[in-house]
């Protein structure tokens, strides 16, 4: 749904109105095969992020777990709302 670019980084960004754990683990198979669609990023690091209205707990859970940024958008507020001293894991493909 988005990209954020940099000259050594990327993140793909993922937007759902309510995030669900399928909705995860989804988005987790699509990094998996972005440097395949987009060649022209294989020198970058990947990243990736989820952003949502709501979300169930479990998602939160399983998007963290993989390395995620979790982003809450509450407009026209915007929330990075990982935990804390979390680290993001980088796509590797």
């Amino acid at each position: 749904d988005g990209l954020a670019e940099g000259e050594r980084s990327v993140v793909v960004i993922e937007a759902k109105t309510r995030l669900r754990k399928e909705y995860v683990k989804k988005f987790i198979e699509k990094l998996s095969r972005f440097r395949l669609a987009y060649p022209y990023h294989h020198h970058k690091d990947l990243y990736g992020a989820m952003t949502f209205i709501r979300a169930d707990d479990e998602a939160l859970l399983l998007a963290e777990h993989h390395g995620l940024f979790i982003i809450k958008a509450s407009p026209p507020e915007v929330e990075l709302v990982n935990n804390q001293g979390f680290k993001p894991t980088k796509i590797v493909t």
